[in-house]
């Protein structure tokens, strides 16, 4: 599997699995699933009123992390400068072993501080750049729905690291497998019913959604195991 996703199994003996024609197959399953859900397509009204707004804050937000971690790795440069400074006083003894010893564990303890919190400050600034992306993303198509059948490989990728929280492939025998897409919601399926049929403004409800789909695929087919 190499749709690009961290949310993807591997199954255990893929050397009989054709991966091109899995991914797009993956692809395929899904996208059928989100054009006829009563659930995305409630939710994707939502998520592009607030897009909009939430993508001015994500980019704010992401510039004050690269800031504080400019930041930071300045310091950590200034550190690096100061232990090559106390050891060129170690060789002209100009300090003490013991003072040279002492100033070093002191700054190697802020270094490896600091090294933390660069690493906390990148882990944040890829969080807020990837939910940027999405609501980017979202902003732009606000037809989504009509653009989802014609998207690339990368908008695919988008999407179904959005929706998809797992996805697994196992042998059942050497020229059969069991692909199994568990969505972050009940998105297969479901029915949208009015809160109170005769007043629609009243709002409405999603039930009978399910967040499991299953196909098994054998020589190039696929069955839907519901």
């Amino acid at each position: 599997m190499n749709k690009g996703t961290d949310k993807e199994k591997k199954c255990s003996n893929s050397r009989y699995l054709k991966i091109t024609e899995t991914d797009d197959l993956v692809w395929e399953t899904v996208l059928n699933v989100l054009l006829e859900s009563a659930l995305f397509k409630s939710e994707t009204k939502e998520e592009i009123y607030s897009a909009k707004r939430s993508l001015e804050h994500q980019a704010q937000e992401a510039t004050r992390l690269k800031k504080q971690l400019r930041q930071i790795e300045r310091e950590i440069r200034e550190h690096g400068e100061t232990i090559s400074r106390v050891e060129a006083d170690k060789l002209l003894n100009s300090k003490t072993p013991e003072q040279v010893a002492g100033i070093l564990k002191t700054i190697e303890q802020q270094l490896a501080s600091l090294r933390a919190k660069r690493e906390t400050l990148i882990t944040k600034i890829q969080t807020h750049e990837s939910e940027e992306e999405w609501d980017d993303w979202m902003y732009k198509h606000e037809v989504l729905l009509e653009h989802l059948a014609d998207l690339g490989p990368k908008n695919q990728i988008v999407v179904l690291k959005h929706v998809v929280k797992s996805i697994e492939v196992k042998s059942i025998d050497t020229r059969t497998h069991r692909l199994t897409i568990t969505f972050k919601l009940p998105y297969y399926g479901g029915r949208l019913d009015d809160v109170n049929p005769k007043k629609p403004s009243k709002g409405h409800t999603i039930t009978d959604g399910k967040d499991l789909i299953e196909l098994t695929i054998s020589d190039a087919k696929k069955n839907l195991q519901d």
